[in-house]
């Protein structure tokens, strides 16, 4: 007859079989993701090189003058385009800012002494 304690350690043997079959199993998926995860990253390290490559080729600063004068047609800004300080237009007084209701006729009258424009 089968004694219990045999039956016990056969059991656990089992089990302990059973759970070593599902650790390699789990560890085998795993190297099978990581390979993936792996292949991706050197897929994505071939991309952000050819995209760096690409990049430092469109952004030389011969090519980009030499497409500015054939292309864009663009030309260095002179000192005369660029106006002078008497073509600014001054602030109406419609656009400056409204004196508060309080305030006395005689402040209105020193405002309008000292803006630069009086209203007509």
């Amino acid at each position: 007859m089968i004694r219990v304690s045999t039956l016990i350690w056969v059991m656990l043997v089992a089990l302990s079989g059973y759970a070593m079959f599902q650790v390699k199993a789990e560890v085998g998926r795993l190297d099978k993701r990581l390979a993936g995860v792996n292949h991706q990253i050197a897929d994505d390290r071939d991309r952000i090189h050819t995209l760096t490559v690409e990049w430092a080729t469109l952004t030389q600063p011969e090519r980009l003058d030499m497409m500015s004068q054939h292309v864009l047609q663009l030309q260095p800004i002179r000192t005369f385009m660029l106006g002078s300080y008497d073509q600014i237009p001054l602030r109406d007084d419609a656009a400056a800012p409204a004196t508060p209701a309080t305030s006395s006729t005689q402040e209105t009258a020193q405002l309008a002494e000292v803006s630069p424009k009086a209203p007509q």
